[in-house]
């Protein structure tokens, strides 16, 4: 195969600078002048003043925006009296009310009833404990 005839495709980082100089380029050109040089002095002596620029403009007829204000009251929580029954029958209450299939709910049963039992001194004491 023939080298000269064959012809090379450029890298993919020179595409991307080629697309990125592209695409920045007509920013570049658009962007307003600095405030100093737009300031100078005109060829008179005479000096001119800056322009403000176009999304200046347009945000000075706007109408300030009003406060936006919550669709509802928040509410506080109530604070708990003294006790939480929470722990009593902690884990029973956890099987019964989970999503598990009615056979293997009714298999965990035999397992938390004792250990609730047994932890009760314990589940009672932590009921004062928030």
């Amino acid at each position: 195969m023939n080298t000269s005839m064959t012809r090379r495709r450029p890298s993919s980082r020179l595409l991307r600078v080629a697309a990125l100089a592209a695409l920045a380029l007509p920013v570049l050109a658009a962007a307003p002048r600095s405030a100093h040089a737009a300031s100078r002095p005109h060829s008179d002596g005479v000096h001119i003043a800056p322009t403000p620029a176009p999304v200046q403009l347009a945000h000075l007829d706007e109408e300030p925006v009003p406060e936006l204000q919550p669709a509802y009251e928040p509410v506080r929580p109530k604070k708990s009296s003294g006790y939480n029954s929470e722990y009593l029958f902690g884990m029973t209450r956890a099987v019964a009310g989970s999503t598990m299939h009615p056979a293997v709910r009714i298999l965990c049963f035999p397992v938390t009833v004792p250990l609730d039992l047994a932890l009760l001194p314990f589940e009672f004491v932590g009921g004062f404990f928030q």
